[in-house]
């Protein structure tokens, strides 16, 4: 719908009958007008320039009233998710992955680079492979940086990826904030389809009860799937599985009993509690959202992580495409250069006197 930011510069429209007003074209200074032959083709003529007169103060009016096309939304159902990507920015991500695990090959390029170049890269093919996404990016160290807003528009989303490798990382790394950061950007959003928090990093971290309790509504309330790519280092303790006791603990003598089931249970979540990456792993496993964990302790696996992610979700989704507001003055400003540039042309070609 036509709309007009200076709707009162119509009023000058009235002026395009001035044209009109005047003679078509002046009188040529001749001894006897009489002996003139009639001049019909010079008539059409000077009725032509008049019509172009009218025709460039139209376009000079309507540009000076400002027409424009407002912004519109249009809605289409495709095949995707809207991704939050949480992208740890600690310090530790600018290490590599540890001794012999950091090369990783694309064809015949050889990539060895810190763990937080890797997954940028990885992520940037990840994003440019789902055109059908809607993608918003936060990066997070003590605090989380939200750096881009959802977009479709693979221009945005690839330039907001390259921005995450400005300098290095910060000592500190505030998960439990972060995640909170990366669930409230759905909380005022519309129900599409599949929505996804991405997490990639190479730690975890101990989150308060009331942040956990918070955390658990969110995630269910605005219906999340929680996707974490574990980068972990050559030192790192795994995920699951057995791990060794926490410091403190006692250990039988000789000739004791051996420990029970549950006795081993108990110093198995003991061990868990005080490891921050598995005891974050535990509690997403328990707060009843869609949640996967990936372990990526070498390039290769992260890479084959974030390929498994794409394969998963896939589903159907409702997308809403805005067009931002189109400005039509500068074509009629070129229109009114064009048709003054013909009449200056032919006032130039006048002639008033016969030799």
């Amino acid at each position: 719908m036509l709309a007009f930011a200076h709707p009162w510069a119509l009023l000058l429209l009235l002026l395009a009958a001035v044209p009109w007003l005047v003679p078509a074209r002046q009188p040529v200074l001749w001894s006897h007008l009489g002996l003139l032959p009639a001049d019909p083709a010079s008539d059409r003529l000077a009725r032509l320039l008049q019509l172009a007169a009218m025709l460039a103060w139209i376009a000079v009016t309507l540009a000076l009233a400002g027409p424009y096309l407002p912004e519109a939304t249009s809605t289409r159902i495709g095949r995707g998710a809207e991704i939050v990507l949480l992208l740890d920015r600690s310090r530790s991500m600018d290490q590599k992955f540890g001794p012999e695990t950091n090369t990783l090959r694309s064809g015949d390029e050889r990539i060895d680079d810190s763990k937080a170049k890797i997954a940028k890269r990885l992520i940037a093919e990840f994003s440019a492979g789902r055109p059908n996404d809607v993608f918003s990016m936060i990066d997070f160290t003590n605090v989380a940086i939200p750096t881009l807003d959802f977009t479709q528009k693979q221009a945005a989303v690839q330039a907001a990826i390259r921005a995450a490798d400005v300098g290095r990382g910060l000592a500190d790394t505030d998960i439990g904030h972060a995640l909170q950061a990366a669930g409230e950007r759905f909380s005022d959003r519309v129900y599409t389809g599949s929505r996804i928090v991405l997490l990639v990093s190479d730690g975890g971290g101990q989150i308060e009860p009331d942040l956990r309790k918070y955390l658990t509504q969110l995630y269910k309330r605005n219906r999340i799937a929680l996707y974490w790519i574990y980068i972990r280092s050559y030192y790192s303790p795994p995920l699951t599985g057995p791990v060794d006791a926490p410091a403190g603990t006692p250990t039988p003598g000789p000739g004791a009993a051996a420990p029970t089931a549950e006795e081993l249970k108990a110093a198995q979540d003991a061990a868990d509690e005080s490891i921050p990456e598995r005891f974050l792993n535990k509690f997403f496993s328990g707060i009843g959202i869609p949640y996967h964990a990936y372990e990526a302790q070498n390039p290769q696996a992260l890479k084959n992580a974030i390929d498994d992610v794409g394969r998963l979700e896939a589903h159907p989704i409702t997308l809403t495409e805005v067009s931002p507001r189109r400005d039509l003055s500068p074509p009629l400003f070129v229109i009114a250069a064009l048709l003054t540039a013909l009449l200056a042309w032919a006032k130039g070609m006048e002639r008033r006197t016969w030799q």
